[in-house]
């Protein structure tokens, strides 16, 4: 995929899928929106004006979270502000580059503590992070990219090369904010859940979040000539237990 993503995964440089336009709110509801979706304290801006055509009549606040009544970047701000605040979250999924080389990820956990399983073609890497220190055991062609003992879990620095491969791929809000950059707007609700539309006229993919209380989300599908990314999203704010397999740094 283009390389201005800049997440490497096999090769992978994650771009584009497509999603329906969604409504803006009107005046009377910015407040309320921005309590709910962005945790705002206070606003201390003047409304904006609807856009035409825009009927909160048959919005029920009691039966989603509004997300569909702005626009797709206030939306996708609002959605990685809820995902920034849930805590752990269990990440799962399929990245494919045009070579069709194929990455599968395992993520969970938050910043505080993560256990993540890489495994590009069969060859598995794990990276765990645990009471501020970072364990690498990688497969062997990691290993001997980056001079580490292969299938042995070692303490490397916060800095270290290996990390900067999988950067962004390690923390969820990270690589959602990356693969959301051109949200266009928002689907109406459907099924408890509201597509964030991504691409030009909905051409590259969709973030499905839920549609009421957080907006936080469930599955993200991107695809292009470049290649595909697959994500799905459970178990939010469960805490994630991961010991530490060696000693630390």
């Amino acid at each position: 995929m283009s390389s201005h993503w800049g997440v490497g995964v096999a090769g992978v440089r994650v771009s584009g899928v497509r999603v329906s336009a969604g409504r803006m709110r009107a005046a009377g509801a910015v407040v309320a929106l921005c309590l709910l979706l962005a945790g705002c304290t206070t606003a201390t801006a003047a409304d904006p004006v609807p856009s035409p055509g825009v009927d909160l009549s048959t919005w029920d606040p009691e039966a989603d979270n509004g997300l569909a009544l702005v626009p797709g970047t206030t939306a996708r701000a609002a959605i990685l502000d809820a995902m920034r605040t849930a805590g752990p979250v269990v990440m799962t999924g399929t990245l494919t580059d045009a070579a069709g080389v194929t990455t599968h990820v395992r993520v969970a956990g938050d910043r505080a503590t993560y256990d993540a399983l890489i495994d590009v073609g069969g060859a598995q890497t794990r990276i765990q992070f645990v009471s501020g220190d970072t364990f690498v055991q990688p497969s062997a062609t990691i290993a001997a990219e980056y001079g580490l003992p292969a299938d042995t879990a070692t303490c490397v620095p916060a800095d270290a090369p290996v990390l900067d491969r999988w950067a962004e791929l390690l923390h969820p809000a990270s690589f959602v904010a990356r693969l959301t950059a051109d949200a266009s707007g928002v689907g109406a609700p459907h099924d408890g859940v509201v597509d964030l539309v991504l691409g030009t006229e909905a051409t590259e993919g969709a973030l499905v979040v839920a549609a009421t209380g957080a907006p936080l989300p469930q599955s993200l599908v991107r695809a292009d000539p470049a290649g595909s990314v697959i994500l799905e999203f459970a178990d939010w704010g469960v805490p994630v237990d991961v010991a530490a397999p060696g000693e630390g740094c």
